[in-house]
């Protein structure tokens, strides 16, 4: 037993280590000299060796996700480091990671965001997508950040995502707008957010022609979608 701790423990640390890498070090990376190359291959052995450790932790899956993220990201940033390392479908690997996570914490609403964001990247709008979406905001939906990460996501891909993806974007505009209220009264007048400001310029407009058309009761995004006409 003290032997299956002791190898839990460090785990965690590399684990812990992995996530800052990937906070912090891995814009250092940008070059894609050899030296980066080795930095990586050594992360996702780490990698590797915490999965063995922990195949029952969601913690370590999610991280793996992040790892391949991260990869998709630099894909476009520095093509030299990917093609020295070789590793391929990393979108993929990245959501295939945060299916099994989920599978261990279907609550985690950051991993269904997660989901709609390889889903959209491997243009797969389908059910998966869908009920991403949704639980995401069902989740948590009162979280500000990961409101405006699936706003963002979803006006993004508006003309490709379906009606009932559209609902679950709509319904996260709705509370962010609350939320936006709250904070004024709780600042004497003036928001942190500045909601309405933040959707006309991701151009939510273009949701207001669906919000009619599926009739949602959804009265602050309806109040929006009124003062931008008139605007």
């Amino acid at each position: 037993m003290a032997i299956i701790c002791f190898r839990w423990s460090a785990a965690d640390i590399t684990n812990y280590q992995i996530d800052y890498f990937l906070d912090t070090a891995f814009l250092k990376s940008l070059s894609g000299t050899d030296a980066d190359v080795d930095v990586w291959q050594k992360k996702r052995r780490q990698l590797e060796d915490t999965l063995r450790s922990r195949p029952d932790s969601s913690v370590y899956y999610a991280n793996a996700e992040r790892f391949y993220q991260k990869l998709d990201t630099l894909e476009s940033l520095t093509p030299a480091l990917i093609k020295k390392l070789g590793w391929k479908d990393n979108e993929q690997k990245a959501l295939d990671y945060a299916r099994t996570a989920l599978q261990i914490r279907p609550s985690s609403a950051f991993l269904w965001k997660q989901v709609t964001l390889s889903d959209l990247a491997l243009k797969q709008y389908g059910n998966e997508l869908n009920g991403a979406f949704e639980r995401a905001v069902s989740l948590d939906g009162w979280n500000k950040e990961l409101l405006f990460k699936i706003i963002r996501l979803g006006l993004e891909n508006w003309e490709n995502i379906d009606d009932s993806a559209k609902q679950s974007v709509m319904l996260a505009m709705e509370h962010f707008l609350i939320i936006d209220d709250q904070l004024i009264m709780l600042h004497d007048g003036n928001s942190t957010i500045n909601a309405k400001l933040i959707l006309t310029t991701l151009n939510a407009a273009k949701a207001c022609t669906t919000n009619n058309q599926l009739k949602a009761k959804l009265p602050k995004f309806d109040a929006f979608c009124k003062d931008f006409v008139h605007s």
